[in-house]
């Protein structure tokens, strides 16, 4: 599993460009808006620092279980940057906080950094302790649901699959096309099907997935795959914006 990609350390680096070349200017800018008529008056008690406490453990409770984690990894990295640059910089002083305080050095900002980024943390710890419970028990017995996020592509087929994503994207042909993936019972053709969609940008095609399954019978599948694709032709052409549709189809 990959904690960050390219883009967000182009994040980091195009942060860390600004606070080191416009140093000046964000200082007098967080001083003149933020600290002189908020920070500076700001008056330090045993009570205002539980309540701090208080408001940061809410959040970071309701961030890891509400918040998206490519979201929560995205705050992180804007906060972790911003907050290295601004730390250490000579001309801030940090009001310590005093409850908290067993180590010194250790500051209000420390602290509101740490409720901010500890959600992101966490979910990983979730998460890895979720892919535990799987891998560490094969006694018990293992659900059979089909893939539908790359972090559970646990045999690296996204590559794979982002091509021939990419391959459907850049294919201009006036006539219709067909991609069969084959493959035996359970060997994972619904799961590199659900890679495939995801792989797809974004409003580049209108999906249509069809699961023989649900038809009652044999004779029956054929009609309720045609009603389907009616269906959803009437509703794109009252829209009037499709380019040309991708049909996943299941076969029994």
């Amino acid at each position: 599993m990959k904690f960050i990609n390219k883009k967000q350390i182009l994040w980091v680096i195009v942060i860390a460009a600004i606070l080191t070349f416009f140093k000046t200017p964000i200082h007098n800018f967080l001083n003149f808006f933020i600290v002189e008529p908020l920070l500076q008056d700001f008056e330090l008690n045993t009570f205002g620092e539980l309540f701090l406490l208080a408001i940061l453990v809410s959040y970071s409770v309701w961030a890891t279980q509400t918040m998206e984690k490519p979201l929560l990894i995205n705050i992180s990295i804007i906060v972790l940057t911003f907050y290295i640059f601004q730390r250490f910089n000579e001309t801030w002083n940090f009001a310590p906080f005093s409850i908290l305080n067993y180590k010194e050095g250790l500051k209000y900002w420390d602290f509101i950094v740490i409720g901010i980024v500890s959600p992101s943390m966490f979910c990983f710890l979730i998460e890895e302790d979720d892919q535990k419970i799987v891998l560490e028990d094969p006694r018990g017995f293992v659900s059979d649901n089909p893939v539908d996020k790359v972090d559970d592509d646990l045999f690296g087929r996204n590559n794979v699959a982002k091509q021939i994503a990419t391959m459907i994207t850049h294919t201009n042909s006036k006539r219709s096309f067909a991609i069969g993936i084959l493959g035996e019972y359970g060997s994972g053709k619904t799961s590199f099907l659900n890679l495939i969609s995801g792989s797809m940008p974004p409003n580049s095609c209108e999906k249509l997935s069809f699961n023989p399954w649900t038809s009652e019978n044999a004779e029956s599948i054929q009609k309720d795959f045609f009603d389907m694709l009616a269906t959803k032709l009437a509703k794109l052409e009252s829209k009037n914006n499709f380019t040309y549709i991708l049909l996943f189809k299941k076969t029994k």
